[in-house]
């Protein structure tokens, strides 16, 4: 009898958490099903668009692009040209870099250099912030 008794006495906590885990549950749910409609929308928005001649991955890539900082997207497309300058797909060598002021790397030995952040005689980059020193690197005048 005791193991009943406390049974009933915990009984309206029990039913307490119960009703507040469901209540949670319910609410993941409808936001669940919110999230899934929200993306349809989304979906058809592009599919219009799509019929209306535009190209749907370049407006995913501006709506990814817009959501970025200035700062952080001008250091992807540094980081961008950088590869793509080491692995020859830049026409006209420096011609992305040049048209926006900036230097790259021009040798293997420098973009390994500005991507490992050790300092070397080919640059003054000194170690900190991983991305941020070598685009500091990069963005400086070509002279």
């Amino acid at each position: 009898m005791a193991t009943s008794a406390a049974a009933v006495q915990d009984e309206p906590a029990t039913k307490f958490a119960k009703d507040q885990l469901k209540a949670i549950i319910e609410r993941i749910e409808r936001l669940e099903e919110e999230k899934k409609t929200i993306s349809d929308d989304i979906r058809d928005v592009y599919a219009e668009a799509k019929g209306n001649g535009f190209d749907v991955k370049a407006l995913r890539t501006i709506v990814r692009l817009r959501k970025q900082d200035a700062n952080e997207r001008a250091e992807e497309e540094t980081i961008l040209e950088t590869y793509m300058q080491a692995l020859g797909m830049l026409l006209g060598a420096n011609a992305a870099g040049q048209s926006r002021g900036l230097r790259l790397a021009t040798t293997i030995s420098e973009f390994t250099t500005l991507r490992l952040r050790k300092p070397c005689a080919l640059s003054a980059v000194t170690p900190c912030a991983p991305r941020r020193t070598a685009w500091r690197a990069w963005r400086s005048p070509i002279r």
